[in-house]
């Protein structure tokens, strides 16, 4: 019942406004309001409770009426604000919507971030629901829930989301592997480099194999729920001179070009940072 304070609703915006009271039959109500802009109403059904001062009837709500939000959070988030009221996760019953489920992928191996579901009673009203807790490389998004009516529901989500920091940190991370493939003077390179690959055939030599990059290489794609990143597109030109067999002196001068995409992984752990380019 963490949703069910007087705290949560204390904004006009917030909670029921403009509300009547008709008579209906067998000791109900119903109640007319606004949520914001829209309006609703609810059938409120009284029992009786006893006896006041010995001889008046007493009467209480039979069915309050509630509704639900089901909010679903990271587990690096362990406290959220609903309408500036800060709730702490651990004492909220939950359930697990993901588990640390893995999979594999063309580009490697990656582990989605765990989530718990959490499903809250609430009166009707407006909900902003936002993560208490941030760090130097997540933060998270802000969600919106409005509840009208009796016995409604709505979801709200949270999700990670990459901070600038650790935007600049994984494009310093593709620039330092890249620097790494283009120095190579070997014809094979490791997979995670193939965009610095040339074709040669096994029966020559090759010799004065020079590698470079056409332009910066950059982050393009990283996404939180996964934890994989991808960089955009990186040019390398690839010069090399070549011979025939052993018998053949004469070296060849020869130059090709190819590109590809750096693709990796990464992990955040008490706000440390682990990268995994998924190099042979």
């Amino acid at each position: 019942r963490a949703l069910l304070t007087s705290a949560i609703g204390r904004a006009s915006k917030n909670h029921m406004s403009y509300m009547s009271v008709d008579s209906g039959p067998y000791n109900s109500f119903k109640l007319s309001y606004k949520i914001g802009n829209s309006d609703a109403s609810a059938v409120i059904s009284l029992v009786p409770a006893g006896k006041q001062w010995l001889f008046f009837d007493s009467y209480k709500v039979q069915y309050p009426p509630f509704g639900h939000i089901t909010i679903t959070v990271p587990n690096e988030v362990d406290k959220i604000k609903v309408n500036d009221s800060e709730i702490n996760l651990s004492t909220l019953k939950k359930s697990p919507k993901y588990d640390g489920e893995s999979y594999s992928s063309e580009y490697g191996y990656s582990v989605y971030t765990s989530a718990t579901e959490y499903r809250l009673p609430v009166y009707p009203g407006a909900y902003h629901i936002e993560s208490a807790k941030s760090s130097q490389l997540w933060t998270t998004n802000s969600a919106d829930a409005s509840i009208s009516e009796k016995d409604s529901s709505e979801s709200a989500v949270l999700e990670l989301e990459a901070t600038e920091t650790l935007k600049d940190e994984l494009t310093k991370a593709i620039q330092k592997h890249v620097d790494k493939c283009v120095a190579s003077t070997e014809t094979d390179v490791p997979e995670s480099c193939r965009f610095a690959s040339f074709s040669y055939y096994t029966s020559y030599k090759y010799d004065n194999i020079k590698r470079s990059v056409n332009s910066t290489p950059m982050l393009d794609q990283v996404n939180m729920s996964s934890g994989t990143f991808q960089s955009d597109e990186v040019g390398v030109d690839i010069t090399y001179r070549y011979k025939d067999d052993d018998d053949d002196s004469d070296w060849r001068d020869s130059h090709t070009r190819n590109s590809g995409y750096v693709y990796g992984k990464f992990s955040i752990k008490d706000n440390k940072l682990v990268i995994d380019f998924n190099q042979d």
